[in-house]
């Protein structure tokens, strides 16, 4: 861990806050994490109309998952989820917020 006062405050938030789970790269390799989730509403566009999608976001430490990627894949409490979209670093780069869809 960074000796940043950030990375220590990252550190003790997850471990307070997080639940265990795995996280699965592309390459079949599994890393154990520790992920906090929010459930948020989204607003999407379809044409003339703008729609309220429920969407599923997962927070991991940038130091368990380095380099997270779209496809990569998550479990937490038995349930499996895909990452969509491009997964997004706090401004310190020690979060990585990533949204996922069930599998």
């Amino acid at each position: 861990m960074s000796g940043s006062p950030f990375a220590r405050a990252a550190a003790r938030l997850f471990a307070r806050l997080g639940a265990q789970g795995v996280y699965r790269f592309g390459d079949g390799r599994a890393v154990p994490v520790q992920l906090i989730t929010r459930q948020v509403d989204v607003m999407e566009s379809f044409g003339q109309s703008r729609l309220a999608v429920d969407t599923q976001r997962f927070d991991v430490q940038a130091a368990e998952v380095a380099q997270p990627v779209e496809g990569d894949t998550l479990t937490l409490h038995g349930n499996s989820y895909r990452v969509i979209g491009a997964p997004l670093a706090d401004r310190e780069r020690l979060v990585w917020t990533l949204t996922g869809a069930p599998l």
